[in-house]
């Protein structure tokens, strides 16, 4: 596999801030995207119990549009994106990357001095205000969307709908009938 190489030009054409408006909307469009929806249900009586769906981190996810971010955003290089957006890598693509320890060839970067060095510091410092604000993005929607209090409202709604009593129902008349079936036996 060929891993990517970034040479000195690259970083000394590169991008060392991106304005606060442009990092609202990649953090936002990619926060939802890195979010797993997880179905959880309770064995034996999940006809009748719907629990709420709850929701985790996909890191891997996660890294690959970081990655993307860095590659289109900061270095401006043009990038083959994945599943309709400008900053999803692919997995091959991702690998080619982050095989070729990109982040640590910025950081050596730095060792050239002048305007190189500069460049990298302010490239990477800019990329992890990006980096934070997005974790920090992924967090606050799993706090939301996993917040116990309206998870246990959602399922007290579910368990009271009319399609749920009546499966309830239908459920205890089905128990009824066992136990008679059973008393009569003894």
């Amino acid at each position: 596999m060929d891993y990517k190489v970034i040479t000195k030009e690259q970083v000394l054409n590169a991008k060392t801030y991106i304005h606060v408006l442009e990092k609202q909307k990649i953090v936002e469009f990619c926060a939802d995207k890195c979010i797993d929806r997880l179905n959880i249900s309770l064995d034996g009586i999940g006809d009748i119990f719907k629990m709420p769906a709850m929701y985790k981190e996909n890191a891997f996810l996660k890294s690959r549009f970081l990655m993307g971010i860095l590659a289109h955003e900061y270095l401006g290089i043009e990038i083959e994106p994945v599943e309709g957006t400008m900053w999803l890598l692919s997995a091959d693509d991702y690998d080619r990357w982050a095989g070729g320890h990109i982040f640590n060839q910025i950081e050596r970067m730095k060792s050239l001095g002048g305007e190189v060095r500069d460049k990298a510091f302010d490239l990477l410092n800019d990329f992890r205000d990006l980096e934070k604000k997005l974790n920090v993005e992924v967090y606050s929607l799993l706090q939301v969307q996993n917040d116990p209090c309206t998870r246990q409202f959602l399922m007290m709604t579910a368990q009271t709908s009319p399609e749920t009593m009546k499966k309830a129902a239908e459920e205890l008349k089905k128990l009824k009938g066992e136990f008679e079936e059973y008393k009569k036996s003894k």
